[in-house]
C-alpha cells in the first residue's frame, strides 16, 4: 500500500478520509471483514454510556446559593467516595452552575430596583421642594 488512507469510495463518489489498518485496505469501519467486530464496538459502546443509580440520592433543597455549597459538597463526596457516577456528578454540577447564576441576576434585579425606588424618592423630594430635576443639573 502507498498510501495510508481507508480504499472505501462514500456514496458522494469520494474517498473515506480514514487511516487504514496497519497492513490493510480499510479503515475499521469500512472493513469488509470487521463488520461484526464494528457492530460489536457500537454494541459495546452505547451499553457504556448507560447510567443506572442503584440507590436514590439524598434530596438537597436548593433555595440560596448557600444550599448550592451543601449539593457541591455532598456530590464531591459521594464520587470520591464510589456511590455516585461522576456523570451525574458531572449533571448535577452544570446545573448547580446555572442555578448560581440565576441566584446572582436574580439579586442584581433585587438591587435594581431598589435603587430605582431611592431614585424615584431623591426626584420625589426635589420636586416637591421646587427644587432643580436631576436630569436639568446634568445638563447644566
Amino acid at each position: 500500500m502507498t498510501d495510508n488512507k481507508c480504499k472505501y469510495i462514500l456514496a458522494d463518489g469520494t474517498q473515506c478520509g480514514a487511516y487504514a489498518i496497519h497492513n490493510e485496505d480499510f479503515c475499521f469501519n469500512h472493513h469488509p471483514d470487521w463488520k461484526d467486530k464494528k457492530h460489536l464496538a457500537v454494541v459495546k459502546g452505547g451499553a457504556s454510556k448507560e447510567i443506572v443509580v442503584e440507590t436514590p440520592l439524598q434530596k438537597i433543597t436548593v433555595n440560596t446559593p448557600k444550599d448550592v455549597i451543601t449539593l457541591l459538597s455532598q456530590t464531591i463526596s459521594e464520587v470520591r467516595d464510589g456511590t455516585l457516577d461522576v456523570r451525574v456528578a458531572t449533571g448535577i454540577g452544570f446545573l448547580a452552575g446555572h442555578l448560581l447564576k440565576a441566584f446572582e441576576v436574580s439579586e442584581l434585579n433585587e438591587k435594581t430596583e431598589e435603587v430605582k425606588d431611592i431614585i424615584a424618592q431623591i426626584v420625589k423630594e426635589r420636586e416637591r421642594k421646587g427644587e432643580e430635576s436631576l436630569w436639568e443639573m446634568r445638563l447644566v
